[in-house]
């Protein structure tokens, strides 16, 4: 069924007007299921409108990019994405018979190129890194018609360099293309356009690698955890911080959509016809991880000096070296810089060695962030195990203490660690420790005595309350009132021994703290 190009933009603005006043009549009554029912009927048929329009404009694109059309070529039924194929197929094939005037013919279509706009495809993207990946994504607008070139912005943007910047949709972005983070569309040529390659959904299953759209927009490498048949969602857990984040339909597409098409034609041979012996060697040579490569262009060597003083150069100058040549004695050695590798710190060759063998494909750091992990869950679990007996066997060994000496034999043996010494003559400021005592301790031992003072005072005090306690309630039983009250003589004596001896401890070491002061001047 032909329909025209302005029919079809004047269907799809007519049902936009009607979906506007059927919002308007939703915000007036939002309980009606019928508008409800409608929006959604309009929506989908809006869509439906536009894709018919896309492919009325890819089989006029078609129509251009032939230059010999067949008239007496058998009429069959041949899907839109077939037909963009061969189309490209013809254009890569009589690339190189165009003549001069063809040659004209192609620069003029350059008027038709604003048309292009909404066409998905597929390109190439060069990270700064160097690395070159190919990406499905959507023409925006025209860039060069003397070039023939295109602006186009990713579907799946997989860095944050990726992402459209919303302020320039809307022609509202302040910054110039250089200078924003944010992506203001890629320029490309048309003959460098690609198939648009649809994500297969039905592949997704457990433990399927995937890239995932996160709350920032970015689609991260993940992994599927779980699969809801019923609501249509999945569950990913991202390998960079593994979090987990149930998602969508149009939020996750498989790993292998996005690397399908980062080998080209020469490497996809070598791999099928490759030893995998000769691969693992590959392997154990190749470098896990490049923070810059050199670039295939003919860039002046040391062009970043520009910024600098250039110190490196002005030295091989002065040792005979000639720009532009390679090193060496006759200039027969490399002409490009040894690009910059990236290895753990702190490991040893073997270990490294080890890192790349367990990584394979993956990158070596996660491999190393993983193994970090394992190691700190196992000793985590290992010393909490650790402290579980260690606590076991404590309180053990206290229920054996209650149940022998009680509370009373726990106290006198704490009173002995307290006082230190119970037998030793009292000085004159009525302390249980001598000031000869004090004079041969150690300033880390009277700390410790310290400590161990004012725990036993706290101790005593709890003690002397719970006797009190003990006194108020058995008011009317003499006998046993009688026996608190001698228990709660003996603790506030304790109790007062106990003070003087911290007291004691207290002033020694402050005028042993003085003294230090004094003989440092």
């Amino acid at each position: 069924m032909d329909q025209d190009e302005g029919s079809l933009e004047a269907s799809i603005q007519t049902l936009k007007d009607q979906l506007a006043q059927v919002e308007t009549a939703l915000e007036a009554s939002s309980e009606n299921e019928d508008l409800k029912k409608l929006k959604a009927d309009m929506v989908q048929l809006i869509t439906l409108t536009e894709e018919t329009l896309l492919g009325v404009k890819k089989k006029r694109l078609m129509s251009m990019l032939d230059p010999s059309p067949k008239p007496d070529r058998p009429a069959v039924s041949t899907s839109s994405m077939d037909l963009e194929m061969a189309a490209f197929n013809v254009r890569s094939q009589s690339g190189a018979a165009i003549n001069d005037d063809d040659r004209e013919q192609e620069v003029d279509s350059g008027d038709d190129l604003p048309n292009l706009s909404g066409l998905k495809c597929r390109v190439p993207f060069s990270h700064h890194w160097g690395e070159l990946s190919s990406h499905n994504a959507m023409i925006l607008c025209a860039d060069d018609a003397q070039e023939n070139s295109v602006r186009v912005l990713f579907t799946h943007p997989t860095h944050r360099s990726m992402l459209p910047c919303p302020f320039y949709l809307e022609d509202k972005c302040k910054y110039s293309i250089d200078e924003c983070r944010y992506s203001h569309g890629l320029s490309i040529k048309v003959s460098d356009l690609q198939e648009f390659l649809e994500p297969d959904l039905s592949t997704l299953k457990i433990e399927s690698r995937c890239l995932a759209k996160d709350s920032d927009s970015v689609w991260y490498p993940a992994q599927v955890v779980d699969v809801d048949d019923q609501n249509h969602t999945f569950t990913v857990m991202f390998d960079a911080d593994e979090s987990t984040r149930v998602v969508e339909l149009d939020s996750i597409v498989p790993r292998d959509f996005e690397e399908a098409e980062n080998l080209d034609s020469e490497d996809a041979s070598r791999a099928e016809n490759s030893d995998p012996r000769q691969e693992s060697l590959e392997e154990e040579d190749a470098t896990p991880v490049y923070l810059w490569r050199p670039n295939s262009t003919n860039d002046a060597l040391a062009g970043w000096e520009s910024h600098t003083k250039g110190i490196a150069s002005k030295l091989m100058a002065k040792m005979g070296y000639i720009t532009g040549q390679g090193l060496g004695k006759n200039g027969e050695g490399r002409t490009l810089p040894v690009p910059i590798q990236l290895l753990p710190q702190g490991k040893s060759l073997d270990q490294i060695m080890a890192l790349k063998e367990a990584s394979g494909d993956k990158d070596m750091y996660d491999v190393l962030k993983q193994q970090n992990k394992s190691q700190k869950k196992k000793l985590f679990k290992e010393t909490k195990q650790y402290d579980k007996s260690k606590q076991e066997e404590i309180n053990v060994f206290d229920f054996i203490n209650k149940k022998l000496k009680g509370h009373k034999g726990d106290l006198k043996s704490l009173v002995g660690r307290g006082c230190e010494k119970k037998k030793l003559a009292k000085s004159k400021s009525s302390s249980h420790i001598s000031e000869r005592d004090l004079h041969s301790r150690s300033d880390k031992h009277l700390n410790v005595q310290l400590l161990k003072t004012d725990e036993e005072i706290r101790s005593v005090k709890k003690e002397i309350q719970s006797v009190k306690s003990s006194i108020a309630r058995n008011s009317g039983q003499k006998t046993v009132v009688d026996k608190c009250k001698a228990k709660l003589t003996s603790l506030e004596t304790y109790l007062k021994q106990l003070q003087s001896s911290q007291t004691t401890i207290s002033k020694h070491r402050r005028s042993r703290s003085e003294h230090k002061k004094m003989t440092i001047f």
